[in-house]
Protein backbone atom coordinates (compact mmCIF):
# COMPACT_ATOMS: atom_id res chain seq x y z
CA UNK A 1 0.00 0.00 0.00
CA UNK A 2 1.58 3.18 -0.82
CA UNK A 3 -0.31 5.28 2.00
CA UNK A 4 -1.65 5.18 5.09
CA UNK A 5 -5.20 5.70 3.80
CA UNK A 6 -5.09 3.09 0.91
CA UNK A 7 -4.08 0.46 4.07
CA UNK A 8 -6.97 1.54 5.93
CA UNK A 9 -9.69 1.53 3.05
CA UNK A 10 -8.73 -1.63 2.07
CA UNK A 11 -9.00 -2.91 6.33
CA UNK A 12 -11.99 -1.29 5.72
CA UNK A 13 -13.45 -2.86 2.51
CA UNK A 14 -12.25 -6.31 3.84
CA UNK A 15 -14.11 -5.98 7.05
CA UNK A 16 -16.89 -5.12 5.34
CA UNK A 17 -16.74 -7.97 2.95
CA UNK A 18 -16.38 -10.21 5.78
CA UNK A 19 -19.73 -8.71 7.79
CA UNK A 20 -21.81 -8.95 4.34
CA UNK A 21 -20.64 -12.70 4.12
CA UNK A 22 -21.75 -13.32 7.61
CA UNK A 23 -24.84 -11.77 7.04
CA UNK A 24 -25.83 -13.72 4.03
CA UNK A 25 -24.98 -16.54 6.02
CA UNK A 26 -27.32 -16.17 9.23
CA UNK A 27 -30.07 -15.04 6.73
CA UNK A 28 -30.11 -18.28 4.88
CA UNK A 29 -29.53 -20.26 8.06
CA UNK A 30 -32.60 -18.56 9.34
CA UNK A 31 -35.27 -18.95 6.83
CA UNK A 32 -34.06 -21.98 5.01
CA UNK A 33 -33.21 -19.57 1.75
CA UNK A 34 -36.56 -17.26 1.48
CA UNK A 35 -35.83 -14.83 4.59
CA UNK A 36 -38.33 -12.53 5.16
CA UNK A 37 -37.85 -8.69 4.68
CA UNK A 38 -38.02 -8.61 8.46
CA UNK A 39 -35.55 -11.31 8.98
CA UNK A 40 -33.12 -9.64 6.83
CA UNK A 41 -33.40 -6.58 8.09
CA UNK A 42 -33.27 -7.38 11.62
CA UNK A 43 -30.31 -9.87 11.01
CA UNK A 44 -28.34 -6.81 8.85
CA UNK A 45 -28.75 -4.42 12.14
CA UNK A 46 -27.96 -7.11 15.04
CA UNK A 47 -24.73 -7.50 12.68
CA UNK A 48 -23.33 -4.52 13.77
CA UNK A 49 -23.63 -5.79 17.83
CA UNK A 50 -20.62 -6.95 19.22
CA UNK A 51 -22.00 -10.23 20.25
CA UNK A 52 -18.37 -12.27 19.50
CA UNK A 53 -14.62 -12.05 18.86
CA UNK A 54 -15.09 -11.48 15.22
CA UNK A 55 -18.28 -9.34 15.42
CA UNK A 56 -16.33 -7.19 17.88
CA UNK A 57 -13.26 -7.05 15.70
CA UNK A 58 -15.09 -6.02 12.80
CA UNK A 59 -16.95 -2.92 14.97
CA UNK A 60 -13.26 -1.96 16.48
CA UNK A 61 -11.93 -1.55 12.76
CA UNK A 62 -15.09 0.25 12.00
CA UNK A 63 -14.94 3.03 14.56
CA UNK A 64 -11.28 2.87 13.55
CA UNK A 65 -11.59 3.96 10.19
CA UNK A 66 -14.70 6.12 10.70
CA UNK A 67 -12.57 8.18 13.50
CA UNK A 68 -10.08 8.46 10.84
CA UNK A 69 -12.90 9.23 8.04
CA UNK A 70 -13.11 12.60 10.33
CA UNK A 71 -9.35 13.40 10.89
CA UNK A 72 -7.81 12.56 7.47
CA UNK A 73 -9.37 14.36 4.44
CA UNK A 74 -7.79 11.81 1.91
CA UNK A 75 -10.42 9.06 3.48
CA UNK A 76 -13.28 11.30 3.51
CA UNK A 77 -16.39 9.91 1.44
CA UNK A 78 -15.62 6.21 1.28
CA UNK A 79 -18.88 5.56 2.06
CA UNK A 80 -20.37 3.09 -0.73
CA UNK A 81 -20.25 0.07 1.36
CA UNK A 82 -22.73 1.85 4.15
CA UNK A 83 -25.18 3.41 1.75
CA UNK A 84 -25.13 -0.57 0.20
CA UNK A 85 -26.35 -1.29 3.62
CA UNK A 86 -28.74 1.20 3.76
CA UNK A 87 -30.28 0.30 0.13
CA UNK A 88 -30.63 -3.41 0.79
CA UNK A 89 -32.69 -2.61 4.18
CA UNK A 90 -34.58 0.18 2.58
CA UNK A 91 -35.10 -2.77 -0.67
CA UNK A 92 -36.60 -4.94 2.28
CA UNK A 93 -38.89 -2.17 3.65
CA UNK A 94 -40.47 -1.55 0.19
CA UNK A 95 -40.88 -5.78 -0.18
CA UNK A 96 -42.60 -5.59 3.16
CA UNK A 97 -44.69 -2.83 2.03
CA UNK A 98 -45.67 -4.37 -1.05
CA UNK A 99 -46.58 -7.83 1.37
CA UNK A 100 -48.74 -5.65 3.33
CA UNK A 101 -46.81 -5.96 6.28
CA UNK A 102 -45.18 -2.82 6.57
CA UNK A 103 -47.74 0.77 6.34
CA UNK A 104 -47.30 2.49 3.54
CA UNK A 105 -46.55 5.89 5.10
CA UNK A 106 -43.12 4.45 6.57
CA UNK A 107 -40.30 6.14 4.63
CA UNK A 108 -38.11 3.07 3.50
CA UNK A 109 -34.96 5.18 3.12
CA UNK A 110 -34.99 7.12 5.96
CA UNK A 111 -36.09 3.75 8.02
CA UNK A 112 -33.29 2.34 6.50
CA UNK A 113 -31.08 5.37 7.59
CA UNK A 114 -32.11 5.50 11.09
CA UNK A 115 -31.94 1.83 11.59
CA UNK A 116 -28.50 2.15 10.27
CA UNK A 117 -27.40 5.06 12.35
CA UNK A 118 -28.69 3.29 15.76
CA UNK A 119 -26.85 -0.08 15.46
CA UNK A 120 -23.23 1.48 15.46
CA UNK A 121 -24.22 3.58 18.08
CA UNK A 122 -25.64 0.95 19.96
CA UNK A 123 -22.44 -0.88 19.24
CA UNK A 124 -20.39 2.09 20.64
CA UNK A 125 -22.15 1.54 23.71
CA UNK A 126 -20.90 -2.10 24.40
CA UNK A 127 -17.42 -1.18 23.07
CA UNK A 128 -17.00 1.44 26.22
CA UNK A 129 -18.90 -0.40 28.65
CA UNK A 130 -21.76 2.30 28.87
CA UNK A 131 -24.05 -0.89 27.93
CA UNK A 132 -24.58 -4.43 27.48
CA UNK A 133 -25.16 -6.80 24.45
CA UNK A 134 -28.73 -7.25 26.00
CA UNK A 135 -29.50 -3.28 25.95
CA UNK A 136 -28.13 -2.87 22.78
CA UNK A 137 -29.69 -6.03 21.48
CA UNK A 138 -33.04 -4.12 22.72
CA UNK A 139 -32.57 -1.13 21.65
CA UNK A 140 -31.64 -2.72 17.71
CA UNK A 141 -34.76 -5.06 17.99
CA UNK A 142 -37.03 -1.93 19.13
CA UNK A 143 -36.01 -0.03 16.39
CA UNK A 144 -36.88 -2.76 14.46
CA UNK A 145 -40.04 -3.15 15.56
CA UNK A 146 -41.01 0.51 14.63
CA UNK A 147 -40.64 -0.58 10.95
CA UNK A 148 -42.49 -3.75 11.06
CA UNK A 149 -44.79 -4.01 14.02
CA UNK A 150 -44.04 -6.84 17.15
CA UNK A 151 -45.81 -9.28 15.37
Amino acid sequence: FGTKAELLREANRQALQTMGARIAQRVLAAMDGAPSPRTVVATIAREFLPSDDESRRAMLLYYAFYTAQMTDPALRGAGEVPQGFIDLVADQIRRAQHDGTVAANVHPELEAALLLAVSPAASSGVLTGYGTLDQATALVDYAVDRIFGTG
